[in-house]
């Protein structure tokens, strides 16, 4: 069948009140000429992009006009679409309405005082927090004595960071003015319970634990850095480990890092020279100093012959023309 603008302004007219076979037999009445089939009403339906929300016995359509459906199809396309916007709705929506009316906030600490200018131009620091994996157990038995990981590590690590950090800010801020920290937050804070067979061997603590705890030391980390930064901007993306479902049947901010990052955004609303962003899709686009900042967690990168770079450059090409803009870091 050749659809026009007619046929097509028609489907869209039809598609939400009625199944695809309800669609493909009224089709069938109004172009007795052309060949329609269930597979072709389907097929194109989800090419355009209109969602399968039949359900509803087919009605009397041969006074329809392209200006408005009845009353009666009106109310059931409303009904209909009030229903798929409740089943639509996030879970991760439904958490956070609780979270953010019983989370108590963290005291803020004191912001430290913006120094006078010095010999050299401003400069602004950049952190990139990625893969930290909370939760995640290994034994060094597991690691032929390399290594192992827990919960604790991850605490301990957290504050050897700190501390570096806090290192670094010292010396470089004795030549010129350091006024924001960026972090850069690429996703993975979450070790996650079934992003592979087996992950529920490899955690000491279950995910609602992961979340929560993490999201508590994460923004205490957070605090312990805007004692000495005048600003400090977090921006929060997430990963692949934190999906709360298989990867295409579930909603994307269905993730157990984007609640954790709102989590963080919530603990530390009173401290005022801190700023948290969420991102709420897998790329983040944020500008520092007038230089643009293209953050991923970079899950879909797939390498070639067994090395990263040309995964890395079709990437980065895919997403500089996504984004229509050119990307410097």
């Amino acid at each position: 069948m050749h659809w026009d603008e007619e046929k097509i302004r028609l489907l869209r007219k039809l598609a939400p009140v009625m199944t695809d076979r309800e669609v493909a037999e009224e089709f069938k009445k109004r172009y007795p000429g052309e060949r329609i089939s269930l597979k072709t009403i389907e097929h194109k339906r989800q090419v355009i992009g209109i969602r399968k929300r039949g359900g509803y016995p087919a009605e009397d359509l041969t006074d329809y006009t392209e200006e408005a459906l009845s009353n009666t199809e009106l109310l059931k396309l409303n009904r209909s679409l009030q229903r798929q916007l409740e089943k639509e709705k996030s879970r991760t929506d439904l958490i956070l309405d609780v979270v953010r009316a019983s989370i108590q906030k963290l005291p803020p600490v004191t912001p430290p005082k913006i120094k006078t200018s010095k010999k050299f131009d401003d400069e602004e620091t950049g952190l990139a927090l990625s893969d930290c994996q909370i939760g995640m157990w290994t034994d060094e038995t597991d690691t032929s004595g390399f290594s192992s990981y827990s919960f604790r590590a991850f605490e301990k690590r957290l504050k050897v960071l700190a501390q570096g950090i806090k290192k670094i800010y010292d010396i470089h801020s004795q030549a010129y003015n350091i006024p924001r920290l960026n972090i850069f937050g690429l996703g993975d804070y979450v070790h996650g319970e079934d992003v592979f067979p087996g992950n529920k061997l490899y955690i000491d603590h279950v995910l609602v634990d992961q979340i929560f705890l993490g999201a508590l030391r994460i923004a205490e980390f957070i605090l312990s850095l805007a004692a000495f930064f005048p600003r400090v901007r977090a921006i929060l993306c997430y990963g692949n480990h934190g999906r709360l479902g298989r990867l295409g049947q579930h909603h994307p901010r269905s993730n157990a890092d984007y609640i954790l990052a709102r989590v963080v955004q919530i603990l530390l609303q009173n401290q005022s020279n801190v700023e948290v962003i969420v991102s709420e899709s897998p790329l983040c686009l944020v500008e520092v100093q007038n230089h643009l900042f293209l953050l991923a967690h970079g899950d879909q990168i797939r390498s070639y012959l067994k090395l990263p770079f040309y995964g890395l450059d079709t990437a980065a090409r895919r997403w500089m023309s996504l984004v229509g803009q050119r990307v410097d870091y």
